[in-house]
Parts: structure tokens; C-alpha cells; sequence
């Protein structure tokens, strides 16, 4: 099976590093230190944030359709990200972490595959 994993750009982020705690807040993003690892995904390098490293966290609207399917959620965005350009097919390391850290919906169990019982 073939698919595309796509970053956000990281050009619609750059002008929030420009602006002050007040102006972040006042857009309702906020400015912090990433202190743990993993723990800060960017969404733009396609990699986790380095402990003491800046990140702008912003919710996202990702489906911005004027419908049920409407939606948003939080994201991270490193201060020094660089634009991650994936090849097809490819599941970047900070992807293939969070898919083994998903729970089992019947049980609330950690689950380290895509089913158990």
C-alpha cells in the first residue's frame, strides 16, 4: 500500500515566533520549553522537541470543512523546525512512537499492536 504522511508547512507558523507571550495568548497559542522527551511531536520537522527547546503550542485546524467533520487540536511547533519532506510510503520515527503508545479500546490497555485480546 502506498501513502503520503504530509507536515504542515512551516511558513504558517513562522510569524508566531515573532510575537510576544500576550499576542500568543491573546490567538490562543502559548510559548514553552519542552521538558521531556518524548513529549513535544512538531508537526512541521516531523520530529520530537529536545528538552530545554522552544516550541509554540497552537491549536490547529486541520479539517476546516463547515460541517460535522469540522476539526481541530492542540500542536507543537519547534522553534527551530526544519520542513520534514517524507518519502512516499515512509513513517517518520516520531509517527511509528505514537502508534505504539495507542490503547486498546476495550480494555484501556497500552496495546504494542493493532489488536489484542
Amino acid at each position: 500500500m502506498n501513502f503520503q504522511i504530509v507536515p504542515l508547512q512551516l511558513k504558517e507558523f513562522l510569524p508566531l515566533f515573532e510575537l510576544s507571550d500576550p499576542e500568543l495568548a491573546a490567538k490562543g497559542a502559548r510559548r514553552m520549553i519542552a521538558d521531556a522527551n518524548p513529549g513535544f511531536p512538531c508537526r512541521v520537522s516531523l520530529e520530537e522537541a529536545g528538552i530545554g527547546e522552544r516550541v509554540i503550542l497552537v491549536n490547529y485546524i486541520h479539517q476546516p470543512t463547515d460541517s460535522p467533520y469540522r476539526a481541530t487540536g492542540p500542536i507543537f511547533v519547534r522553534e527551530e523546525a526544519v520542513q520534514a519532506k517524507p518519502q512516499p510510503s515512509e513513517i517518520p520515527a516520531v509517527v511509528q512512537r505514537r502508534r505504539h503508545h495507542e490503547k486498546c479500546s476495550s480494555c484501556g490497555r497500552p496495546r504494542p499492536s493493532r489488536s489484542h485480546r
